[in-house]
């Protein structure tokens, strides 16, 4: 059972489209707006955003780790640009560069969305790892399976895109742990 009732699930989506989603479409514009997919796949593996600075997730992987990525991504271009479905998309980017030190499902996950948004392919159901699995039991939702199906999320979050509701279970942890309002919380500044 949920410890958020629907009303604040509510105000916690609200709050996520008016703060987070207009930076979240300008940070995917920067992907897509790439020249090419080598560029689109470089920008994505460094996590470089459209101000220069590297991602929340992307600044716990070394320099060498990234660059490492950087190329083992650019040569799976093909593979890459092959993917019909995100899974596949997804699979790619973890085969190359999980096997790195110090590089995670949350930095594949990353990567691989923003892949995707140069080569239209977006995430259909929500990606499970610490922090979205955290979330997902906050509202009651346990389950050791990958990925939850999108529809099996609460109705406050049918508004949301899959990519945002796994934002969103991300940050449920926190507005937990803080019961200020959901406001102040999604008011903050935000990758």
């Amino acid at each position: 059972m949920s410890v958020l009732s629907e009303a604040v699930l509510e105000s916690v989506v609200k709050n996520y489209v008016a703060q987070n989603r207009p930076k979240s479409k300008a940070e995917f514009a920067y992907f897509i707006g790439q020249p090419t997919l080598e560029a689109a796949i470089r920008a994505a593996a460094c996590a470089t955003k459209s101000d220069g600075k590297p991602g929340k997730h992307q600044r716990k992987g070394s320099a060498d780790s990234l660059k490492i990525a950087e190329e083992k991504l650019v040569s799976q271009a093909e593979a890459l640009q092959a993917a019909k479905t995100f899974d596949s998309l997804l699979e790619t980017v973890e085969r190359a560069i999980l096997p790195i030190p110090g590089l995670n499902d949350v930095y594949a996950y990353d990567t691989a969305t923003r892949i995707g948004a140069y080569l239209n392919i977006w995430p259909k159901h929500v990606y499970l790892y610490t922090s979205t699995r955290t979330g997902a039991k906050q509202l009651g939702i346990v389950t050791k399976k990958r990925l939850l199906l999108f529809n099996s999320l609460p109705a406050a979050f049918q508004e949301l895109e899959p990519y945002e509701a796994e934002e969103t279970l991300s940050n449920l942890k926190k507005l937990i742990s803080e019961p200020a309002a959901p406001v102040s919380y999604f008011s903050q500044s935000q990758e």
